[in-house]
């Protein structure tokens, strides 16, 4: 399989954005200085001033790329555990809770425990663009600047497409000045901004595997993008499974295919320890402490039912255990605390266009792009022996698997999972499909512009 891994790696921990510029500032003077670390009159006195650098434009993309790993490894854990995919097997209520389906509730502690450090990661790789554009790295002729800056686009479009993809709404703060909030009907604008991003961002790289990551993203933002719009507002039944035709999707689909060639290539953020907060990171709550496990499609328990024994789901043809679930699930539990987050793929890329043309109507040309997928893992070719809505939703099931589209998959095909339960007192995803996490209770405690409170149809 052939990856190209973003490393997440940067030593501390913020504890809010408003504090991301600092903390981001000591590290970049430990980066660049070389000074003896006890050479110092006042470790305090390092000021965010010294971001206003050109030579720290490694640092700041690196420490972007970090929290923006961070905050995704951490809302992964709530957003998983809400899907199929993560069943809750230990004694935290509130994981629990999103077990059960009780999506929106604003109270949640492991959304809002995460929820600082998604800002952080959309703080940090916003002002990340600012700066290499005050520096000129987005009109500069040198490939290594210009790189940078496609980097650091690269990295926002990551953190907005998350974003976008997880929660009803959002607000953007800039330290101690407060943000008021988008609203629910205008969270596209979050896809929108992401795809400006990565538009701009192609036009820099020269990198190829940083192109490669650009277009498989801005391919994936798109095709997001409608899935949202099919979605919205909230509290819509889907009868029949929605499915995405989005030309800009497949025209990168396409683009990124080319340059990929037959490799089996995978766009994913790598964990590291100390980027990992245990009360909310996903490979933490689910390999060391337990909280959660795999699904019951996935996999068979172990006798304690605190892990996976083997895997279940299986390929449509062949009845055989998923090859794409057995390397994730065995990659990740290997890996443990640093299990890396996958972003997106060839494998991806395949998939939209097979959509795109069941959409179509096209049932040749859904069956050769599902087909250059099954080559992958060397699995016979579909011709018919299944619907191909069945085979769509299982490849999205096992090639997407714990890739963040999942809950949407399954509120836009119709599908639900066998522990959801109404609950009258928060928004669930039984009662009102189409609901994502709101703006947590720390962020409306501190921002006097939220307005609005979560409701289903918005």
């Amino acid at each position: 399989m052939t990856r190209h891994n973003e490393c997440g790696r940067m030593g501390g921990r913020f504890a809010h954005p408003r504090r991301a510029a600092v903390a981001l500032a000591g590290a970049l003077v430990l980066a660049v200085s070389g000074c003896n670390l006890l050479d110092v009159s006042n470790p305090g006195s390092v000021g965010e001033e010294s971001l206003d650098n050109p030579a720290a434009a490694g640092p700041i993309v690196r420490g972007s790329r970090a929290t923006v790993t961070r905050g995704l490894g951490a809302i992964l854990t709530s957003y998983a555990t809400a899907t199929d995919e993560l069943r809750w097997v230990g004694s935290r209520d509130a994981y629990n809770a999103l077990d059960g389906g009780s999506v929106g509730d604003p109270f949640n502690e492991f959304v809002d425990g995460s929820f600082v450090y998604v800002a952080e990661g959309a703080y940090t790789s916003r002002k990340a663009i600012e700066r290499l554009k005050g520096f000129g790295f987005d009109t500069s002729s040198n490939d290594d600047q210009n790189n940078l800056m496609a980097e650091a686009y690269l990295y926002a479009a990551v953190s907005n497409v998350s974003i976008a993809n997880m929660f009803d709404d959002w607000a953007f703060s800039d330290k101690q000045t407060p943000g008021a909030n988008l609203g629910p009907a205008n969270m596209a604008q979050m896809f929108d901004e992401a795809i400006g991003y990565l538009d701009a961002a192609e036009g820099l790289a020269t990198d190829s595997d940083l192109l490669k990551n650009i277009l498989l993203f801005r391919m994936r933002a798109k095709h997001d993008r409608a899935v949202w719009d099919a979605l919205n507002p909230s509290g819509v039944n889907v009868t029949n499974p929605i499915y995405i035709n989005d030309a800009g999707a497949n025209a990168d689909a396409a683009a990124a295919l080319a340059l990929i060639g037959s490799d089996d290539y995978v766009f994913q953020l790598d964990m590291a320890l100390d980027l990992s907060d245990g009360d909310v990171s996903l490979g933490f709550n689910v390999n060391s402490r337990q909280e959660m496990r795999f699904g019951d499609r996935y996999v068979y328990p172990t006798t304690s039912d605190k892990s996976w024994d083997s895997i279940r789901i299986k390929d449509p043809i062949t009845n055989a255990a998923s090859p794409i679930v057995v390397a994730i699930a065995t990659e990740f539990a290997g890996l443990r605390d640093i299990a890396p987050l996958r972003l997106v793929s060839a494998r991806e890329a395949y998939l939209v266009l097979a959509e795109a043309a069941l959409a179509a109507g096209n049932s040749a040309g859904f069956a050769t792009q599902i087909n250059a997928l099954r080559d992958l893992d060397g699995l016979p070719d579909y011709t018919g022996q299944v619907t191909e809505f069945v085979m769509l939703e299982n490849a999205r099931a096992t090639n997407l698997f714990l890739g963040s589209r999942r809950l949407n998959d399954m509120y836009r095909f119709g599908l639900t999972d066998a522990l959801w339960q109404p609950d009258p007192t928060v928004l669930d995803a039984l009662d009102c499909p189409g609901v994502l996490f709101q703006i947590t209770s720390t962020e409306r405690a501190a921002n006097p512009l939220i307005t609005g409170q979560p409701a289903c149809g918005t």
